[in-house]
């Protein structure tokens, strides 16, 4: 049986969540709130301007259904751009997660690097985030435990690792849930690859693999 020699990991280009944390990075109301729970998160002036915040930087998407920005369809058209030029052999195999974000870069890529529309394009959900249930409307734990005070005491509780935010994941359900049934890639890989090589290449953390 052959394995994949060749491994090339994209990511998916900016979205609208990487966008906004640079929005509450240049907002004076935020750095005061970081700088205050920095010093103590008991203080009385942190609850409503935890509330104010929420509102103002709500992102409006689920972590699925968030998509990139017009900065990250440049991104994308660059990196695509820069594939074909530089004469990067276009795989044969594409995993790629189910989250909005990362089917558009593809979508963008392929525009840029047309070799790749040949490739079998494989959608898998296990290339994706843990869930953060509840915590995904405040896109900050910070705030998300200062409006919910029951939940930053069982996060105390429990540590970092077994707490999960309510209606969430486990890290487990990610962590302990193998990326890839190896000799069920195998198969695709030797199934595609007609003898000569195979590879994949899947965005969200997108790889390209060549058979030995």
């Amino acid at each position: 049986m052959k394995w994949p020699t060749e491994l090339l990991l994209i990511r998916h280009a900016e979205s609208a969540y990487n966008n906004l944390k640079k929005i509450k990075d240049a907002d004076p109301d935020y750095a005061r709130f970081q700088e205050l729970f920095e010093r103590d998160p008991s203080n009385p002036e942190l609850q409503p301007l935890a509330q104010s915040l929420h509102k103002a930087h709500a992102l409006g998407y689920s972590d699925r259904d968030t998509p990139i920005t017009p900065k990250g369809e440049a991104q994308a058209r660059m990196t695509g751009k820069a594939m074909r030029e530089a004469g990067v052999n276009s795989p044969d195999v594409i995993f790629v997660s189910p989250y909005l974000r990362t089917e558009q870069t593809l979508g963008v890529l392929k525009e840029e690097w047309p070799d790749l529309r040949n490739a079998t394009v494989l959608h898998e959900e296990r290339i994706r985030e843990k869930d953060h249930g509840l915590g995904v409307l405040y896109n900050d734990s910070r705030i998300y435990f200062l409006l919910h005070p029951e939940q930053a005491e069982l996060h105390k509780l429990l540590g970092e690792y077994d707490y999960r935010f309510e209606w969430g994941e486990h890290p487990r359900c990610t962590s302990e849930e193998p990326f890839m049934d190896y000799h069920n890639y195998a198969r695709v890989c030797r199934k595609e690859s007609h003898g000569d090589h195979a590879s994949s290449d899947y965005p969200v953390y997108s790889g390209k693999f060549r058979e030995t």
